[in-house]
């Protein structure tokens, strides 16, 4: 993890990076990709929420299982954010019989 941290700043710098592996190459390249794909995952759930608007999140991560388990994974807060709120179940009235009637 430091090493793409470090690898990103010498980038962003433009310094001469001599002693970068090719690992630490890679890393920067993956890291670019992460940011699309979170992207591009947002962007999914949110239009399987328009798709299904009044569907729970427990419906939403059954319809797009691999969907939930990617945000789950890599972006819990925003996920947890972005998702239908609880419903709380509707409170029953008492029902009981008074057998003395």
């Amino acid at each position: 993890m430091q090493e793409r941290l470090i690898a990103r700043y010498v980038d962003k710098l433009g310094l001469d990076a001599s002693w970068q592996s090719e690992t630490t190459k890679f890393a920067l390249v993956n890291d670019t990709k992460e940011v699309d794909n979170k992207a591009q995952n947002r962007q999914d759930w949110l239009n399987l929420q328009k798709q299904y608007p009044h569907a729970t999140k427990t419906e939403l991560r059954n319809l797009s299982p691999a969907l939930y388990a990617r945000l789950y994974r890599c972006d819990r807060i925003w996920l947890n954010n972005n998702s239908p709120s609880l419903q709380k179940p509707s409170v029953s009235v008492n029902k009981r019989v008074d057998w003395e009637k």
